[in-house]
């Protein structure tokens, strides 16, 4: 295992949830869905425009074994650049920062556990069908290194509590474009 992936601390986050409710699996199943649907085509309107989305305040998102929210800015990038790895989950969300994602298939939940509040999932990212985009608050943005058709073939996990997600960890390898996925089918079928 790559040591950045070993140090992520998923095992020390959840061993030291507390266990206060046994939560429904489908509840459960719907959140983390409600993440991949807020994602895919994220225009910072909510999930299916509804203005919100399922993240707590301290919610924290690591990808590959590197954080993706919540990290100090770094001294070269200026106070008017967009830095996102800086944000937390909802204010990426918010933003429509990820407007990228254009499509996320064969979603699947094969792993719940509901006395800790964590859902495994597994799903296929679309992307760079669209690197170019106006965020929210007005500003374009242009995505470096989506400028071609990929997809990633993702595994994530996250930890759910009261209806939120506190924590998101993804591993994630690129796939040729809209592959099938490997684990077909899932409670939805999507």
């Amino acid at each position: 295992m790559p040591r950045n992936l070993s140090r992520s601390g998923w095992r020390t986050v959840v061993a030291r949830t507390q266990i206060s409710t046994i939560f429904r699996t489908s509840s459960l199943i719907a959140v983390a869905d409600g993440y991949f649907t807020g994602l895919q085509k994220n225009d910072g309107k909510g999930i299916n425009g509804t203005g919100t989305y399922p993240f707590t305040e301290d919610c924290h998102r690591i990808e590959n074994g590197a954080p993706t929210t919540n990290v100090p800015r770094p001294a070269n990038i200026g106070p008017n650049e967009i830095y996102a790895f800086g944000m937390d989950c909802l204010s990426q969300f918010k933003l429509g920062y990820y407007f990228v994602v254009q499509n996320i298939h064969s979603r699947r939940y094969p792993v719940v556990d509901r006395e800790r509040g964590v859902v495994w999932a597994h799903a296929i990212f679309d992307q760079g069908t669209v690197n170019q985009g106006v965020l929210s608050d007005g500003r374009p943005y242009a995505f470096r290194g989506f400028n071609r058709p990929s997809s990633i073939l993702v595994t994530e996990m996250f930890l759910i509590e009261n209806g939120k997600i506190r924590r998101v960890e993804m591993v994630g390898p690129s796939a040729p474009y809209h592959m099938n996925s490997p684990w077909p089918g899932g409670l939805s079928g999507n």
